[in-house]
């Protein structure tokens, strides 16, 4: 059962259900094959949706594309460092998230904004 989306939320699935999840609580979402991984507050759930109808729900001033298989919340990056010639995001979970050359100007500059 796909319940509809609203600007605020996403549904993710449960073993016996689904569970709303408030697009403001999402760190990043990553994708998975045919899938993309939802992480919010330290846990996560794959959804089999695609990351263009995921990047349509989320607030483009909130969020910044890195790579084509990334997305992030601005507010959760610690810190951009520059190694081997790419920069790379370090996040409030601890994790790494290399971004695209052709995306990084504009991740940039997001980052900047928030």
């Amino acid at each position: 059962m796909r319940l509809p989306e609203s600007s605020d939320a996403i549904w993710v699935p449960l073993a016996h259900g689904t569970k709303r999840i408030d697009i403001d609580h999402i760190d990043k979402i990553t994708a998975e094959g045919d899938y993309m991984r939802v992480h919010a507050g330290g846990n996560s759930w794959l959804v089999h949706r695609t990351m263009q109808s995921l990047a349509r729900c989320l607030n483009e001033e909130q969020f910044a594309q890195v790579h084509r298989s990334t997305i992030v919340r601005c507010s959760f990056v610690e810190s951009v460092t520059h190694e081997d010639g790419h920069h790379v995001l370090h996040l409030g979970d601890g994790s790494r998230e290399r971004v695209y050359r052709s995306r990084a100007a504009r991740v940039l500059a997001r980052l900047r904004g928030n």
